[in-house]
């Protein structure tokens, strides 16, 4: 979905004769699609968001694993989206980074098809992950008489959420490949997206906006305005510390959440607006070339700081975890007495 140079050859062959052929030999002769600077200033950011979004997750993932009572149905959910989150940063930040470099397709025709594959997935899984979390929020808070999840369940709903994942993205393995396509002579390789028609790109494309962006998140904001109502005006039954104090952890709680889903979907926005505009032929073949060539490396790479943002918001709303991401990066032993006062959840 992120180069798709078929339909900007599709447009080429309608340009006039002098324009295209000028646009052609631009493409064709040309190794990198930006200037060295532009290319050294992607380079340098996509490192800084590759490294901190492998080492951030990382990180949550020992601190979670080393402090057994924390392991709760909500941070066995957050686990799950730290994971898709480090799938991003290690599968798609440098081979997305790489296609923005060169003009031509760098990795052959596996990775074509499995870098955007994998991509969707995580994205798909971090999405459902966060609606999972706000489901299960609402009912423990909304409905706290009710029957919570056991961990057998939490766990078979986040298998469910990443075959779901897969199997709505398994389109993207038979419709992408690498193809060599002549351009005045010259065979370029080409990663893209080669559906039968028009149609059938904009129909997948609108259902995965609806699937996996706007529709979780309208859900989502429905879910926390109805929660964040609930605790912040519903008086408890009894007024004890006890009672204070388990009210100001849960705003705690929700308001990580809801800024986990706020970033989320400012994040990804501009990703998901060039790829509607792309996929439903809204710009013009000059407008197309200056957003793939400078709009979706900054879109992307907005997007991929999601994945970096997680962990941080993750210490910031916790106390007990940011001590314990000390005691990670100093590489010192967490002592028992710690272990047993860390019992709250994320």
């Amino acid at each position: 979905m992120d180069i798709p140079f078929e339909d900007l050859a599709r447009l080429l062959a309608n340009m006039s004769g002098s324009e295209g052929r000028e646009l052609l030999e631009s493409i064709s002769m040309q190794r990198y699609r930006l200037s060295r600077p532009v290319i050294g200033l992607i380079v340098l950011a996509y490192s800084l968001v590759f490294l901190l979004c492998v080492i951030g997750n990382i990180l949550v993932l020992i601190v979670v694993i080393r402090t057994p009572r924390t392991r709760t149905i909500t941070n066995y959910f957050i686990l799950n989206l730290t994971i898709s989150d480090l799938l991003v940063g290690i599968f798609c930040v440098p081979f997305t980074l790489v296609n923005h470099i060169f003009t031509e397709n760098q990795f052959g025709d596996g990775l074509c098809k499995f870098t955007p594959l994998i991509q969707g997935v995580a994205i798909g899984a971090s999405v459902f992950t966060l609606t999972a979390i706000a489901l299960d929020r609402h009912r423990l808070i909304i409905h706290p008489t009710e029957r919570k999840l056991t961990v057998k369940e939490a766990f078979g709903i986040i298998t469910a959420i990443w075959i779901f994942s897969l199997t709505i993205m398994i389109p993207q393995v038979f419709i992408r490949r690498d193809e060599v396509i002549m351009i005045l002579g010259h065979g370029m390789h080409i990663c893209g997206e080669f559906w039968p028609s028009v149609e059938a790109k904009q129909i997948y494309s609108g259902f995965l906006f609806v699937l996996c962006y706007m529709g979780p998140l309208l859900l989502n904001a429905c879910l926390y305005v109805k929660i964040g109502l609930t605790l912040w005006y519903k008086k408890p039954v009894v007024k004890t510390p006890m009672a204070a104090a388990d009210a100001k952890k849960k705003r705690r709680v929700v308001k990580m959440l809801i800024m986990i889903v706020s970033h989320f979907a400012l994040s990804w926005l501009p990703l998901y607006t060039c790829w509607m505009l792309d996929d439903f032929n809204a710009l013009s073949v000059s407008h197309s070339e200056t957003m793939h060539d400078y709009v979706y490396p900054a879109a992307h790479w907005l997007a991929f700081t999601n994945s970096v943002v997680n962990p941080i918001v993750y210490g910031y709303f916790n106390n007990h975890l940011r001590e314990n991401f000390k005691n990670v990066i100093s590489m010192k032993t967490v002592n028992n007495s710690t272990m047993n006062k860390t019992r709250e959840t994320l």
